[in-house]
């Protein structure tokens, strides 16, 4: 568990108790969260933030790609959001912001490229044909098989 400080100052400049407050979670949504209750109370609030994960970032974290470092997880798509961009420029970080090329997403099977398939629905996809060139022969069947099984049943009865 990783447990950072971002202030630990007890007391406020006057001598009074500081405001203490936990942040529960280091990931994109705890940080900002950190980062805002600084800028409303002031550099003589205690804020703490508490991650279980051995470094901040949450889902989002950095790899060396290419010689750069480069966002990976969920959130590295958050930079499309007027809101984010706004938020790397105010820390200071908007000339570190990278835009990838736009190039259509792709599924490597057997050593080839092949495109992502078509018609999928969050990744489902809408027939055993789009997937062919994806999935093994037995993949495929699994699939086209799929329209006859049963409903789940989510109330578990």
């Amino acid at each position: 568990m990783t447990s950072t400080h971002v202030s630990a100052a007890p007391t406020s400049a006057s001598g009074a108790l500081a405001v203490r407050v936990a942040v529960v979670g280091g990931g994109f949504s705890g940080l900002v969260a950190a980062y805002r209750l600084r800028q409303k109370l002031g550099p003589d609030a205690d804020i703490t933030v508490i991650e279980q994960a051995d470094q901040l970032g949450g889902k989002l974290h950095a790899v060396e790609f290419g010689g750069l470092h480069m966002d990976v997880g969920a959130e590295a798509f958050l930079a499309f959001r007027p809101e984010v961009g706004a938020l790397i420029n105010e820390i200071g970080l908007g000339e570190h912001l990278v835009h990838p090329a736009p190039v259509a997403a792709s599924i490597r099977v057997g050593g080839a490229d092949h495109a992502v398939p078509r018609r999928t629905v969050m990744g489902v996809p809408g027939s055993a044909a789009d997937v062919a060139d994806v999935l093994s022969p037995e993949g495929v069947r699994r699939v086209a098989a799929e329209a006859d099984l049963p409903p789940v049943d989510l109330a578990g009865k």
